[in-house]
């Protein structure tokens, strides 16, 4: 479950998301915000270093890169990285970029610094290994 409110007039994005470890089935409720610029046309860009995510496991830092979204609320390009500050998972980071209308690309580095790749859909949130 996620829930995703944008403030325009603080220019903020609040994030509440559940992510699952696929492996343990351990569970992470993500609660963080970041701010914006709104884009000429509707929607906006987020920018940013360091934005901690806190969870009841520990904190996580979220670096976005250009993330833009548009009038009708579609990411449209960017991306960005969390890593496992604390570590909660074994996971080092997980890199993600949209690819192109609706999909995206994530990149999960472990902690024994082996990789797997993910393709992200954009409208569903499905993740499928690649």
């Amino acid at each position: 479950e996620q829930t995703l409110g944008v403030n325009f007039f603080r220019a903020e994005v609040a994030l509440d998301v559940l992510v699952t470890d696929l492996d343990s089935g351990q569970s992470v409720a993500f609660e963080g915000s970041f701010t914006f610029t709104p884009r000429a046309g509707g929607g906006f860009v987020a920018d940013g270093q360091d934005i901690v995510l806190t969870t009841p496991q520990g904190n996580f830092t979220l670096d976005l890169n250009a993330l833009t979204v548009d009038g009708d609320g579609h990411v449209i390009s960017g991306g960005g990285s969390i890593e496992d500050t604390d570590d909660n998972f074994d996971l080092q980071r997980l890199d993600f970029e949209v690819t192109g209308p609706a999909t995206g690309q994530l990149t999960a580095t472990f902690d024994d610094s082996s990789t797997k790749s993910f393709a992200l859909n954009l409208v569903t949130g499905t993740v499928t290994e690649i």
